[in-house]
């Protein structure tokens, strides 16, 4: 479903949601990916200056944890799937809970990132995967390890590519 994590430090624990096994398309058919980057951030959230060098953190991180499960990036124009990246940050105002709430804490105002993974079939356009992550963050710095975590944790449903495991020689050959 996608990621989360924008560009600061985290100060709280982080929230992945990926479809069941149910709702997510079978990838195992699938060997070659493209990444590219949406042009809005999630619905609900902001693009933020930290953007690029987010965008660069998950790139890395996908590229990784895709490379992982036997796919293969490959130009857009001929891969099998297009992975598409988002993130952004909001401002959000947390009340108090347990302890702090017995003592009359005040509410707070906390900041809150997402980064969303969806994959599409290239040639159909149907979306055949989505995941996310959301985490209060401090803003300023892109946390690197944080992304990484947050994209293995998202992109752990995806399945291995069947096809380049059949004939990972034969496919090596025709890049």
């Amino acid at each position: 479903m996608a990621v989360l994590v924008a560009a600061c430090s985290s100060t709280g624990p982080q929230k992945v949601k990926t479809p069941s096994k149910a709702q997510t398309a079978d990838l195992t058919h699938y060997r070659t990916y493209a990444q590219e980057t949406a042009q809005e951030a999630p619905v609900g959230f902001e693009l933020t200056s930290l953007a690029p060098e987010v965008d660069q953190a998950m790139r890395a991180s996908v590229d990784e944890e895709l490379a992982k499960r036997g796919y293969v990036q490959a130009p857009a124009s001929s891969a099998d799937l297009v992975v598409r990246n988002a993130s952004g940050r909001r401002k959000v105002i947390l009340a108090p809970a347990g302890q702090t709430l017995l003592v009359g804490a005040p509410e707070r105002v906390a900041t809150q990132a997402e980064l969303v993974i969806d994959i599409f079939d290239r040639s159909s356009g149907d979306q055949v995967f989505h995941g996310f992550a959301q985490e209060e963050v401090e803003p300023g710095r892109v946390k690197e390890k944080k992304i990484s975590h947050a994209v293995s944790k998202v992109l752990a449903k995806v399945p291995t590519s069947l096809e380049t495991a059949k004939a990972p020689a034969a496919f090596e050959a025709q890049r």
